[in-house]
């Protein structure tokens, strides 16, 4: 319900900043070579942790439910609006700049005037940029308490539960102490994330080589069955 308007929002930063591009800040794009570039690469692929929800939504949905081309769509304009986001801040602060300021895409809806009359257009983005947490968190919640009801808590009558992973999630929000301890924390989130993409896709995989192998087997097993029988 929300998307749109995120969707929307961050598009909007984008195109009203394109007067304050400056590309000479982002030059020269290559200045040590190719393969230095690979240094960073992990950086932008915490990124993929948002197709996550993806691998549990699947579950909820019947076979001809299941569309790819939807999918796919989704996390196109996801990581094209990400990279936008990142050009633009890159461009507007520069590289070393970015690397301090807390929250790139807050300033860089902070650069925005509309004629002098609107000069605080952050604000209405920041509580858009509010709403598209409340839409994440809302979406993970959900999925927490439905996979541990399907999985660990089936034929059980669990109202309580919701309550428990609230609490659950109010105590993590004080573990980290500072903004140090915190980045930490993102951090290990971001690898786990990654780890899980991998061991599905790698479970996925030997899943689907094993049904294989059985069809086939069976398919075998019954064409000499037959052929014995003429």
């Amino acid at each position: 319900m929300f998307v749109p308007t995120i969707v929307s929002a961050l598009i909007g930063v984008s195109i009203l900043n394109i007067g304050n591009v400056e590309v000479e800040k982002v030059l020269p794009v290559m200045p040590e070579g190719v393969f230095h570039m690979f240094d960073g690469i992990f950086i932008p692929l915490f990124a993929l942790n948002s197709v996550v929800p993806l691998f549990f939504l699947l579950g909820f949905l019947h076979k001809n439910e299941v569309k790819s081309t939807p999918l796919m769509a989704s996390m196109g304009i996801t990581s094209l609006i990400y990279s936008i986001i990142v050009i633009i801040t890159y461009t507007i602060f520069s590289v070393e700049t970015s690397k301090i300021i807390v929250f790139p895409t807050i300033e860089v809806a902070k650069e925005i005037e509309l004629g002098g009359i609107f000069e605080r257009v952050e604000s209405i983005f920041l509580a858009i940029w509010v709403l598209s947490i409340f839409t994440s968190v809302m979406l993970l919640f959900f999925l927490s308490v439905q996979v541990t009801r399907e999985i660990f808590l089936t034929n059980k009558q669990t109202p309580w539960l919701p309550g428990v992973f609230a609490f659950i999630i109010f105590l993590v929000t004080f573990f980290p102490e500072n903004e140090a301890e915190l980045q930490s924390f993102v951090e290990y989130l971001n690898y786990s994330g990654l780890l899980l993409i991998l061991t599905v896709l790698l479970v996925t995989g030997i899943t689907i080589a094993v049904r294989k192998n059985k069809k086939t087997r069976a398919f075998q097993l019954k064409n000499k069955y037959a052929g014995e029988w003429i």
